[in-house]
């Protein structure tokens, strides 16, 4: 909520008195996976994925500092067809996926807009990560249906031999560490004249499936 935000805000600016950089890292993925599916699924979704990123900024904005950065947590899957529209993940599917690629477009007009400033603005875009979005037995089912339609529940382990296929790189996911890593980057001076940028930490998963998994 923009209000909640912009309290924290606020009493962050008391005690340190400026905002250097902001991370927007909101993400939800709310699956139907056999529950009947509820259009407000679509809008949980892309109130928490899109809208609470850019309340996050909103609320940060008017405190920047010149020279800040802001970095915006996308996804790999959002931006690859058929990864976040399966008919079995429901509206809150395609309320993740349509989000995230939205955010590709807020980023660059955002780091237009702010550019004058030397504040730059970019968005990172994870494949699967070893976080609960990825860790959860609705994923699991999606990456085993065999034993779903066997009235099975899939385990992590039935399910993480086939999240290798996902990159092109032979890993299952990777860390959040590999996603802070990058967002330590963006936050440093090394990084002051990039701007507007959609950086995939993915393995190479884009590379491999621009069509689609299977395309």
């Amino acid at each position: 909520e923009r209000h909640e935000l912009r309290e924290a805000v606020e009493a962050g600016i008391v005690e340190f008195g400026k905002i250097d950089i902001v991370v927007a890292n909101a993400g939800i993925l709310p699956m139907a996976m056999g529950r009947p599916h509820d259009a407000m699924s679509f809008v949980d979704a892309s109130d928490v994925d899109l809208l609470g990123v850019m309340n996050t900024v909103a609320v940060a904005l008017p405190h920047l500092t010149d020279g800040a950065s802001v970095i915006i947590t996308g996804s790999t899957a959002g931006m690859i067809t058929g990864t976040t529209d399966n008919p079995a993940m429901g509206p809150g599917g395609r309320g993740y996926g349509w989000s995230k690629r939205t955010l590709i477009g807020y980023v660059e007009e955002m780091s237009m807009a702010l550019a004058s400033r030397m504040i730059r603005v970019n968005a990172i875009h994870p494949t699967n990560c070893n976080t609960h979005l990825l860790q959860n037995d609705g994923m699991y089912s999606m990456f085993r249906p065999d034993l779903t339609q066997q009235g099975k529940q899939a385990s992590r382990e039935d399910a993480e031999p086939l999240f290798t296929i996902f990159q092109a790189m032979p890993i299952p996911y990777i860390e959040p560490d590999d996603m802070a890593n990058l967002g330590v980057f963006l936050a440093s001076e090394e990084s002051r004249y990039i701007t507007g940028q959609q950086i995939r930490v993915d393995a190479g998963s884009l590379l491999k499936w621009p069509n689609g998994p299977g395309g």
